[in-house]
């Protein structure tokens, strides 16, 4: 889990992908837990990112990367969205 700005921890899934030879496409699920409560699930949508691409994670400071695709696997990455 990741530290949001609101002092949350926030999950981040990937899953349902569908790797071509120079992309991605897959489901992305953002969680969030709050203490003293049960996870709560924020969000679910279909992305789609070429080789090198990146995207904002909703509602936490961070991106995805597409690193790069092999033998049918996608290869991601994470990383602090500079301030």
């Amino acid at each position: 889990m990741l530290f949001g700005k609101d002092n949350c921890l926030y999950g981040i899934r990937i899953y349902d992908p569908a790797v071509g030879g120079d992309g991605a496409k897959f489901m992305l699920g953002i969680t969030r837990k709050v203490a003293g409560r049960p996870i709560e699930q924020l969000e679910e949508s279909g992305q789609g990112m070429p080789v090198g691409g990146a995207i904002h994670v909703p509602h936490i400071p961070w991106e995805l990367k597409l690193d790069s695709v092999l033998d049918n696997r996608a290869i991601f990455s994470l990383s602090r969205k500079p301030k």
